[in-house]
């Protein structure tokens, strides 16, 4: 037996290290209606409306989503705390912040507009590769799926943005070590989406899956 549960905390931490896009380090203001910037584009930097983002160097860091888009100014929902530009500050747009963990409910549940995830582990039957019984080798498959919620009517930017980048996060090979030693690889086929669906009034979804294969002894 493998440690399931290892799996797919493996999955999950890597996961968390998404970053879909970002301004990097530069100076930006805060404004009473979201962000600015004197250059650059926030669009060329793969912004689009319907996305989350996180703020570094604000007096206000709390996430908020976008709402409308220019190369030059950044629209959040409920607006930001008003910050004079100035250098070292960040807008990064990653994995959600609201997410359901496999058997656990979205702490605070659903808040209109702002995207959500929904994590699903599905392992398969082991198959023993080689004798003997005991000590043989043996192969474990599985899925790791990813359900990404968003704003509809948005024209399918951001949840195609986001998910293009958690393809490439889990790149066919991608190794992923556990605690004990044991090493789940992404298959060599990679993982796969599907199309933008509506789930249910005011949500799109698109469903990413990651194969995965790993090799222990039977023991």
């Amino acid at each position: 037996m493998i440690p399931h549960a290892e799996v797919r905390l493996a999955f999950r931490s890597k996961l968390l290290t998404l970053e879909v896009c970002t301004t990097g380090s530069m100076t930006l203001e805060a404004t009473a209606t979201g962000y600015a910037r004197a250059s650059g584009s926030f669009a060329a930097d793969g912004f689009a409306v319907g996305m989350e983002v996180t703020p570094t160097g604000f007096p206000q860091v709390d996430r908020g989503v976008i709402t409308a888009l220019t190369a030059l100014a950044m629209t959040i929902d409920g607006g930001r705390t008003v910050a004079a530009p100035d250098t070292g500050r960040t807008v990064l747009a990653g994995a959600p912040e609201l997410i359901a963990w496999e058997n656990l409910p979205i702490p605070g549940g659903r808040v209109t507009g702002k995207p959500y995830g929904q994590e699903a582990y599905v392992p398969a039957p082991p198959e023993q590769k080689s004798g003997p019984a005991s000590g043989g080798m043996v192969v474990e498959t599985g899925l790791y799926r990813f359900s990404w919620f968003g704003p509809p009517n948005t024209d399918g930017l951001a949840l195609d943005r986001s998910v293009d980048k958690l393809i490439e996060l889990f790149r066919p090979g991608t190794t992923l070590t556990l605690a004990g030693g044991l090493a789940v690889r992404v298959l060599h086929q990679g993982p796969w989406r599907g199309p933008i669906r509506i789930e249910d009034p005011g949500w799109a979804v698109v469903v990413t899956t990651i194969p995965w294969t790993l090799f222990h002894n039977n023991t």
